[in-house]
């Protein structure tokens, strides 16, 4: 679903796809990539080893992908440019082992090994031994750039010293560290200040708006950034979605907060906004976004992001200050340490999400 689109309507009848990143030593990147081609051409019933060629310089690699299989004369003047201008070929149909790992050598051909073994039957368990998460993305797994296995960990705390820490994939593990951190000294934060508030006489148990407040700040992130990488394939460009979301809640969650205070005194106004969101939740997740061909302009696709989400936020909008309500009719100290608590609980939310 990722490379599909652009190989079926942005090329000319016998054209090629390139794609080029950027490569590291074991390769990601490169594999990364030629597993997805490998998975959607066979998706689509093609012979995926006559349709790819990858090669490699000294820090990046090209992969191309063809519309038709690459013919006798396509793998000569392949190894001609190669040879030309110092190229390494990885794979293309005929490759010979002595034909590899000649002008920018590494202790194995890593890359050439990767493609033979995609390229085979056993696939499968490749991908699943190999050091770096390189199964293909797909809209529902999109981050192209999430490499790291926890099984790595030992091996980078074992580099940490040898000066080469910054080129390897550490961003999932600075979430992981972060969210370390933050866990104690946000329960540090929420704790303490019981000590010097108390219990006032006749206020409910702590642990009943604790929780509350602790799920709300949890949940509201979790779904806008889910949102966020949902609508991105609709828009089709993560900027636009993020901006689209972020102003879709804010504005919606924000009428539905306005509503919501002339709805304070209404028994059960809670628990039908919360099945509302419940109900309009499962929609998102069954039914939505749409396909993005069915609008065919940015700005329409934003238009009808912003109008799909509204119900969405609007009705978000609505248990925070239902439950401040409540909370000040009860025990009105406890609002400060809630409203603390919801903070918390959206930054754990942010790293949480990510992970």
């Amino acid at each position: 679903k990722v490379l599909a689109p652009l190989l079926t309507g942005n090329l000319a009848p016998g054209g090629w796809l390139a794609l080029t990143r950027w490569e590291k030593q074991p390769p990601r990147d490169g594999l990364k990539l030629f597993a997805m081609a490998v998975e959607m051409l066979r998706a689509r019933d093609l012979e995926p080893g006559s349709r790819l060629a990858l090669i490699r310089g000294w820090q990046t690699s090209t992969l191309l992908i063809g519309q038709r299989a690459l013919s006798g004369a396509d793998v000569e003047r392949l190894r001609a440019f190669c040879d030309e201008r110092g190229f390494d070929p990885a794979w293309f149909p005929g490759i010979r082992a002595d034909e590899v790992n000649r002008h920018h050598r590494v202790p194995r051909p890593w890359l050439h090994e990767g493609a033979v073994a995609l390229l085979g039957i056993d696939a499968k368990a490749f991908l699943a031994d190999y050091k770096f998460q390189i199964a293909p993305a797909t809209d529902e797994r999109p981050f192209f750039f999430h490499f790291f296995r926890w099984s790595l960990l030992p091996e980078l705390v074992a580099l940490r010293g040898q000066g080469g820490l910054t080129l390897l994939d550490t961003g999932y593990l600075v979430l992981a560290a972060t969210l370390a951190f933050a866990v104690p000294l946000s329960i540090l934060l929420i704790v303490a200040p019981l000590a010097a508030l108390g219990r006032p006489h006749g206020a409910p148990r702590r642990l009943r708006p604790g929780v509350y407040f602790l799920c709300l700040g949890l949940a509201f992130l979790f779904v806008e950034i889910a949102c966020m990488q949902r609508f991105g394939l609709f828009i089709g460009h993560p900027l636009f979605a993020a901006v689209a979301v972020l102003v879709g809640f804010l504005v919606f969650a924000g009428a539905g907060s306005l509503v919501a205070a002339r709805l304070r005194h209404r028994p059960g106004a809670v628990n039908w906004a919360v099945a509302g969101i419940v109900l309009l939740l499962l929609l998102q997740t069954v039914a939505l976004p749409p396909p993005p061909g069915v609008v065919e302009a940015t700005a329409g696709r934003v238009a009808a992001t912003l109008a799909l989400i509204a119900p969405l936020a609007f009705l978000m909008g609505m248990p925070f200050p239902l439950g401040l309500s409540r909370l000040a009719t009860e025990a009105p100290t406890y609002i400060p340490w809630a409203w603390g608590i919801n903070g918390c609980a959206s930054v754990l939310s942010a790293l949480l999400a990510a992970l």
